[in-house]
């Protein structure tokens, strides 16, 4: 599963993550693929992204590998 789906899956989510998700999703130039947090972060960067966003992004990203690593 890629993060750009698992992130998805908490877009109903009322919390951080589920607005990180929302956002994702409106998104229509966010990478399908990401291969690793410093990719994730270069896009977020690039994007001009606020650092609570960053900080929501880094521990989605965790939480993502330790789901993948299951």
């Amino acid at each position: 599963m890629t993060f750009k789906s698992w992130i998805l899956t908490y877009t109903q989510k009322d919390s951080p993550r589920g607005d990180l998700a929302r956002d994702i999703r409106r998104d229509l130039e966010f990478p399908h693929q990401l291969d690793t947090w410093r990719q994730l972060k270069a896009y977020l960067n690039n994007r001009h992204a606020m650092p609570a966003v960053m900080t929501t992004a880094y521990n989605a990203w965790a939480a993502y590998q330790k789901e993948q690593k299951k």
